[in-house]
């Protein structure tokens, strides 16, 4: 029965991760607001409406090749999972605020300001975190981008992320050796399927995020679970 439900759970969390995702694209492909929740999805290369089976998460993204999609959807999944197990305020923000940062940046390769700015302030206010407060403030003054050759953005995502590790009592070195692992998997099955060259911006957010949920899953051993099944 816990199987079963914990399926249930997976199957709900790709959901909102996929539309997510669709939020993401409609918003930046200009449609008015009031499009946004009420039009069926479209192809992003023909505008033609999706039938039922183009959407079926995870399988979908497989079949035509939108590997990004498909594995942003098993990070939805998951992130479901881990909620139900152990539900917190802060995981739930920080979770949801990843979701669209990475979409953003994936899409993008870049993170607009105001969309970074409010998910640190409402996560400074959920932690009641006058530090993060502080650290953010520094950060939007200091110029990241010649200091750290990456983008502010996610130069401050990362601070928010590493503030929410440890608040879920998680170790942020832990978290960065994942995500060093994560982000070399990436670059090199980017390289192998010919997606990026050794010049391509690499959006960062995702691969936060990827790392950001396998700590979580660890945390609570979800994948040790069904090994041991």
């Amino acid at each position: 029965m816990e199987t079963l439900l914990h399926i249930y759970l997976f199957l709900v969390g790709a959901s909102v991760s996929s539309f997510l995702g669709c939020l993401v694209w409609r918003l930046e492909q200009g449609w008015d607001y009031s499009d946004l929740f009420s039009k069926r999805s479209v192809s992003e290369t023909t505008g033609e409406v999706l039938r039922w089976y183009e959407l079926i998460v995870v399988g979908s993204g497989l079949y035509y090749g939108k590997y990004f999609y498909s594995l942003m959807e098993i990070v939805g999944g998951i992130s479901a999972i881990y909620l139900y197990r152990e539900f917190d305020l802060v995981g739930a923000f920080t979770l949801l605020g990843l979701h669209l940062l990475a979409y953003w940046d994936y899409q993008s390769l870049g993170i607009p300001v105001i969309l970074t700015d409010i998910v640190v302030l409402v996560l400074a206010f959920i932690l009641f975190n006058p530090y993060l407060l502080g650290i953010w403030l520094v950060l939007k003054i200091i110029p990241m981008e010649s200091l750290f050759k990456i983008g502010k953005g996610d130069f401050i995502v990362g601070v928010m992320l590493v503030c929410s590790l440890i608040y879920l009592g998680i170790s942020p070195v832990d978290w960065y050796l994942i995500f060093m692992i994560c982000s070399v998997s990436f670059l090199t099955s980017g390289l192998l399927l010919g997606k990026i060259n050794m010049k391509s911006k690499i959006p960062l957010v995702p691969i936060m995020l990827i790392s950001f949920v396998m700590q979580l899953a660890l945390k609570v051993e979800i994948v040790i679970d069904y090994i041991t099944i």
